[in-house]
């Protein structure tokens, strides 16, 4: 399980916060966690919080009576070590118009994906410049950080971008799992219904559709019968694997 959120010290604290390291006998946080933590939540001292590195590892602590003037708080219990999932699940996405990554991110961390990837389909309509790559994945980055620290999730998402979607599939993007249970998945109209591997890339593409070139990579599977936006695709097929990961639901298919 990547979330562990069902601890009853996590549902309790008044507070999530991700942090760099979580082993010392103070832990200090940034500039504008604390910032945030402090005007926005408005954390007073002998408040109990959880913080994580977002590897895993999370703990419990106290906001001390020196909190108004210095980012740092004071570990109450011992670290607590959250197991990786073994199935491990990555979204490659077509890079959606306006907002839309944001959304797809926040919702993407909120549900326990361990890496959301971006890249231009050959229908894709936005397109991000090499100056827009650097800026874009910097702010998406610390939108997956505010998203974990909502959700009281322990493993941060690996964020990335694929400048050439076919060229890295043949060198094994999301592969990686044990021999016959790594699958590159392309959701797509009539495709198999989905099913959890070993280590699985979903690729989710433009509201162009995919390219007649595009549907050569990986095996076609199906998310409804409705015509999805790219980003209500993304999210959909985040929650279904994680669902099948987690146990919430059965294999939906099979090969």
């Amino acid at each position: 399980m990547s979330h562990p959120q069902n601890h009853p010290a996590l549902v309790g604290a008044a507070a999530h916060i991700l942090v760099a390291d979580i082993s010392g006998a103070q832990i200090e946080l940034s500039d504008d966690a604390h910032r945030h933590f402090l005007r926005a939540l408005r954390l007073r001292a002998g408040e109990v919080i959880t913080v994580t590195d977002g590897r895993g590892a999370w703990r419990q602590a106290v906001v001390p009576s020196t909190f108004a003037s210095e980012p740092l708080v004071e570990p109450t219990d011992a670290v607590e070590v959250v197991e990786p999932p073994k199935n491990r699940i990555a979204l490659g996405i077509a890079v959606p118009k306006g907002d839309k990554p944001e959304l797809v991110v926040q919702k993407l961390t909120e549900l326990g994906v361990d890496e959301i990837v971006f890249f231009h389909g050959d229908h894709s309509v936005a397109r991000w410049n090499a100056d827009k790559v650097l800026r874009n994945l910097e702010r998406l980055r610390s939108v997956a950080r505010e998203a974990l620290q909502q959700s009281r999730g322990a493993f941060l998402p690996t964020l990335g971008w694929l400048p050439d979607l076919a060229d890295h599939i043949r060198h094994g993007i999301g592969a990686g799992g044990e021999a016959g249970e790594s699958r590159i998945l392309r959701a797509d109209v009539g495709g198999e219904a989905p099913q959890l591997f070993a280590d699985q890339l979903i690729l989710v593409g433009p509201e162009g559709g995919w390219s007649g070139r595009e549907k050569d990579l990986g095996e076609a599977v199906s998310l409804g019968q409705s015509v999805l936006r790219a980003e209500t695709a993304a999210v959909i097929a985040g929650g279904l694997w994680v669902a099948m990961r987690s146990g919430l639901i059965r294999q939906i298919g099979s090969r």
